[in-house]
């Protein structure tokens, strides 16, 4: 009900017991006028006294049940207010002055216990909630004095904080372990991580060492290749005029050839034939000489191309094999010049002997010629050996070309390797310090979890 209402009420009923109370006087004081005025016997025993006077007990009744009604309206009014606050939130307001002992008094009694109760529940749920929030679960719910529902959700509350303090050790352990079993990964991570980055270091350290003692060798390789492409050019030559040297050879015995067919023919001739065949054996003596040097020459060059292919190692095995046929060759050309001296030096006694024992001089012309043809034959071998010796010279100098751009690609390889080893050993540092970083965060990071 609403202030208004209850305000009118309250006027109406003033105004209608003031009107009753003025009715009953003006009866009362008009029956004491007529009685005096009849003069008759007992006012009491006259009709219309009796009249009024019941109409006037009637109307102080009805005032009264009017007064009544008014003060039970208000009692009302006030414990409606009370419980219209309470239901908005204010548990602070009580119903005062209560008066009487009558259902309307009770009922305000009762208005302020349920209120006294609700309060201290709710004072009492904050308070709990609040030590739990805190974590001091020995705050229990003080459940005396809570009557039916209110204690059975006291005993519900002290009850969820129990388990709540139950759940809270069981993660306070689990999450302890859970550290612990964190922390232990996570150290033997971040020493494997340092023990990585030291070894990474060691490794570009290595890498960088190595490519430096790389760079060093591809030098000498390059030189050691420089030099062998420069014997193999001189070997090239020499060869080369060996060549040369054998077809003049070769031209030499078939001129001899044909002056010892001449020589057949014309017997006439023989002094001036074994005179010009002195002079040619004598070349040929020369010659044969010529090749001796050039035959010791190149063995020696062999030698040194052989010494060359051992320093050289693995990638001088193939110009190993060719310096041991050019050496062979060699010794081959030295034993055919020795040969050659021997018949040249044969050829040079019989001229001698052709002077005073001309009857032989058709037979000695004729193991001149055949001596010459076996001269040509052996230097027809000759020059095809010194052929297959340029052949191979050519392949060797090809090969120790490949082997100078090999080296140069080695040299260069050495080279990326020294600026990926520096990147490793710059990549190496900065994971250690990472590392380091990482390390001193999850302290932090683990020492707050703990102290939580």
């Amino acid at each position: 009900m609403s202030t208004s209402f209850f305000s009118s009420l309250r006027a109406r009923i003033l105004l209608s017991g003031v009107l009753l109370l003025g009715a009953v006087v003006n009866l009362t004081t008009f029956a004491l006028g007529h009685a005096k005025t009849q003069g008759s016997g007992s006012l009491l025993e006259q009709p219309e006294m009796q009249v009024y006077l019941s109409a006037g007990l009637v109307t102080l009744v009805v005032f009264y049940l009017v007064w009544l009604f008014w003060n039970v309206a208000r009692s009302l009014k006030q414990a409606s207010d009370c419980l219209g606050l309470a239901g908005k939130g204010d548990l602070n307001s009580r119903l005062l002055h209560i008066k009487g002992t009558g259902e309307v008094a009770a009922l305000q009694h009762s208005i302020n216990l349920l209120l006294d109760i609700t309060e201290a529940f709710l004072k009492e749920s904050e308070a709990s909630l609040a030590a739990a929030g805190q974590r001091r679960y020995y705050r229990k719910f003080i459940a005396t004095g809570m009557p039916g529902v209110f204690g059975k959700s006291a005993i519900a509350i002290s009850n969820i904080m129990s388990m709540m303090h139950k759940k809270d050790q069981d993660y306070e352990t689990t999450l302890k372990d859970m550290i612990d079993h964190f922390d232990a990964n996570i150290t033997k991570f971040l020493t494997d991580l340092f023990s990585a980055g030291e070894n990474l270091q060691h490794i570009a350290n290595e890498l960088n060492s190595l490519s430096v003692l790389s760079i060093e060798q591809s030098g000498e390789l390059s030189r050691a290749s420089e030099v062998s492409s420069s014997s193999v050019g001189v070997v090239v030559s020499t060869t080369e005029e060996l060549s040369a040297s054998i077809r003049e050879i070769n031209t030499q015995v078939t001129r001899a050839s044909n002056v010892s067919e001449e020589a057949v023919r014309k017997s006439h001739d023989a002094s001036k034939a074994i005179a010009n065949l002195q002079d040619g054996a004598n070349k040929i003596g020369d010659i044969v000489h010529f090749i001796g040097d050039i035959a010791d020459q190149t063995n020696l060059l062999a030698l040194n191309a052989t010494i060359e292919a051992a320093r050289a190692g693995d990638a001088g095995k193939g110009f190993a094999v060719v310096a041991a046929e050019v050496k062979g060759l060699a010794t081959k050309t030295g034993e055919a010049t020795t040969e050659i001296s021997s018949h040249v030096s044969n050829l040079l006694k019989a001229i001698e002997s052709t002077v005073s024992v001309i009857s032989d001089i058709a037979r000695v012309i004729q193991n001149i010629s055949e001596s010459s043809n076996s001269i040509s034959a052996a230097m027809e071998e000759q020059e095809a050996g010194v052929n297959e010796i340029l052949r191979s010279m050519q392949s060797a100098a090809t090969s120790v070309q490949q082997a100078q751009e090999a080296t140069e690609a080695v040299n260069t390889t050495a080279n990326s390797t020294g600026e990926m080893a520096k990147e490793l050993a710059d990549a190496a540092q900065s994971l250690s310090q990472k590392g380091s970083v990482i390390a001193g965060e999850l302290d932090v990071f683990l020492s707050n979890l703990k102290t939580q």
